[in-house]
């Protein structure tokens, strides 16, 4: 709420979340935000359940972005306004696809995006202008690949929004090329040669902090597994925070990103809770190299093995490779649930 006006509800504790306060609270000359969390107990909100403890209360940050009146959208599912998706082509070259989203009011006339890619020495290696509703295709080559621990290299996106010839907005992210396919004979496969995946889960959580957890805590949880020599994090079992994502770039860690998905019904509104979980999962985290897989549900056979399970499961799963084609859509299964069972079989 700002000023008893409310501005909306987000049904889920873990992803990005903005909300634009209204043109007619700008001419006060006090704002007051009032921001309600609420962790009890729902039918139609992912996680339903879980072997891990779900705090109530707010443990992100909070920040009021203010912008111009042209500006990249901050409110499409929580992102910078700018979807960055990367593959390598046949010819080793990088291919680097812009997608922006821009708030231009009535007319987007004499608005322009230019971005300009950095490598990882951070010179200039390619650069371009284009209007506010085309994806940009920029072709990459040479490339330094996002090679896990072997060489975890990033490349630097900046896309500057030119109104009337001047900057008006402007966001800066990380990005990274890599190839990954799994095998059934090789296993997974990272810029074509075998790597054996060895590594650990790690929640949101510290000792004393709960799940209020600030970098240096994040930090700490990444110098530990790195001592025990892992080269792979799943992070179970939600989205979690953006430095952590940064962290597992830098520090070359073949990277499992999930949603909540823990215990599935039959509820319609949990399905489509599920959907917006993993649209805001992808869309905010799509740049990070280090994510190799999508992870769509987490041991849901615990409760049951059924056809309804099944078909949303694939309905997730064509979700994920729509907004991401270049990503592996996994899925963990417990130990219990029949190999021939066909939710292993779904990803």
């Amino acid at each position: 709420y700002v000023n008893e006006i409310e501005l909306g509800i987000h049904k889920g504790g873990y992803s990005r979340v903005r909300f634009a306060i209204p043109e007619s609270c700008m001419n006060h000359t006090k704002l007051e935000l009032k921001l309600y969390v609420d962790n009890s107990i729902t039918d139609d909100v992912s996680p339903l359940s879980g072997d891990f403890t779900v705090f109530g209360g707010l443990y992100r940050g909070v920040s009021l972005l203010i912008t111009e009146r042209i500006h990249f959208d901050y409110l499409y599912y929580g992102t910078d306004g700018v979807i960055i998706r990367t593959k390598v082509d046949a010819e080793s070259h990088g291919i680097l696809e812009l997608e922006p989203h821009v708030v231009c009011g009535e007319t987007c006339n004499d608005v322009f995006v230019r971005y300009i890619v950095k490598g990882p020495d951070g010179h200039v290696v390619a650069s371009c202008i284009g209007d506010v509703e085309t994806i940009q295709k920029l072709d990459i080559h040479p490339i330094q690949l996002w090679n896990g621990k072997s060489g975890a290299f990033l490349y630097t996106v900046k896309a500057e929004l030119i109104v009337d010839g001047s900057c008006a907005d402007c966001m800066e992210l990380t990005t990274g090329f890599k190839k990954i396919s799994l095998e059934s004979e090789d296993g997974f496969i990272l810029n074509g040669q075998h790597i054996r995946i060895c590594g650990i889960a790690k929640h949101q959580d510290f000792g004393g902090r709960f799940s209020a957890v600030t970098d240096q805590e994040i930090e700490r949880d990444f110098k530990l597994i790195d001592e025990i020599g892992a080269n792979a994090v799943r992070l179970s079992h939600y989205q979690h925070p953006q430095y952590t994502y940064d962290c597992c770039d830098k520090g070359g860690y073949i990277t499992w990103a999930e949603i909540p998905m823990l215990k599935m019904t039959e509820n319609a509104a949990l399905m489509a809770n599920a959907k917006q979980q993993l649209s805001e999962l992808i869309l905010q985290n799509i740049h990070h190299p280090s994510i190799c897989f999508w992870g769509v549900q987490n041991e849901i056979a615990m409760f049951r093995d059924a056809p309804f399970e099944q078909k949303n499961i694939i309905e997730l799963c064509k979700d994920a490779k729509r907004l991401d084609g270049e990503r592996i859509v996994a899925c963990a299964n417990l130990y219990p649930l029949k190999a021939k069972s066909r939710l292993n079989h779904l990803t």
